[in-house]
């Protein structure tokens, strides 16, 4: 009787750790808080485009964006499908290079980068998230760019 308890405790925690793990990815677009270096060595092996969100603590569009633009489920479903995404803290020890290399200065600041880490384009100032998507659909592989054209 102890190894049934035993078990059935065991499997309904790895039950629940699987169901917490499954809302939390429908509750908005997850970004990736780590290593830069480590982000782009991602981007390569799995050949995706990449984000990187500049932000910081005392940005009031950032906030904005974060309340009501990165919760959006449509934008979030084609983020996990099509990208991969970080968020920075652009004034932060960790990142303030970063941001200095880019030459990031005012904020928010969405950089969409190849898979290879070259800029594709810069978003500067709040996106709402249908700006947001069009603007990421854009620069996905295969989408037709005509932005910049062989014939300018």
């Amino acid at each position: 009787m102890r190894f049934f308890a035993a078990f059935f405790l065991t499997f309904m925690l790895t039950l629940s750790t699987q169901l917490s793990a499954q809302d939390t990815s429908t509750k908005g677009t997850r970004f990736y808080y780590g290593s830069y270096d480590h982000f782009v060595e991602k981007a390569k092996e799995e050949g995706k485009p990449f984000m990187v969100a500049f932000h910081t603590s005392w940005c009031e569009p950032c906030k904005r964006m974060e309340a009501t633009v990165y919760p959006d489920r449509a934008l979030a479903q084609y983020i996990k499908d099509n990208y991969l995404a970080m968020k920075v803290d652009a004034e932060s020890e960790a990142y303030k290079s970063l941001a200095e290399a880019h030459f990031i200065t005012n904020y928010p600041t969405i950089l969409i980068l190849n898979a290879n880490g070259e800029e594709l384009a810069r978003l500067n100032g709040y996106q709402d998230e249908v700006s947001l998507l069009e603007e990421l659909k854009k620069y996905v592989p295969g989408a037709v760019n005509l932005r910049f054209s062989a014939y300018r």
